[in-house]
């Protein structure tokens, strides 16, 4: 293997490794933040067929002690609107989450790929290019005729 493709295999491979561990620092933030973000997952695990026709996504946190301190559960819940309950659980939505965080990781550093190569490229070669405008010439005249040929003031 050349040497150029594996310093590009190396960059892409520490690049990879470090949108997974924004990616999951991200998930141990966001639900301290907006646990509502779970309720997002709900048409792909909550049926409207299972739940008598419409359902209410509920992200309900679980707080408990251990013996080192306190922990936290969040868990997506459906209810159809006769009290009908559905528990879609933890691991699936927030495995969805994780790879919707990962895509919208992945577009912004594409944009930003993208936004830093068109900054480099030298923009004044893809602009259409105009005519040239010609120079304006200097005209200079001289008299080349031959002395005996000249107007002379007599008819």
């Amino acid at each position: 293997m050349a040497t150029g493709t594996k310093r590009m295999g190396f960059a892409l491979v520490l690049v990879l490794l470090v949108l997974g561990f924004i990616d999951a620092m991200s998930i141990c933030i966001m639900p301290a933040i907006w646990p509502g973000e779970l309720k997002l997952t709900a048409p792909v695990f909550c049926s409207k067929s299972e739940l008598g026709g419409s359902y209410t996504p509920y992200a309900v946190t679980d707080t408990y002690s251990t013996g080192d301190g306190t922990a936290f559960n969040w868990t997506l819940y459906c209810v159809g609107p006769h009290g009908e309950t559905k528990n879609a659980g933890y691991g699936l939505p927030i495995g969805m989450i994780f790879l919707a965080h990962g895509v919208i990781l992945l577009a912004l550093l594409a944009a930003v790929a993208l936004w830093r190569r068109t900054r480099t490229l030298d923009l004044s070669r893809l602009r259409r290019r105009r005519s040239p405008q010609p120079k304006p010439q200097r005209y200079f005249v001289f008299d080349n005729r031959p002395k005996d040929d000249a107007p002379t003031g007599e008819p």
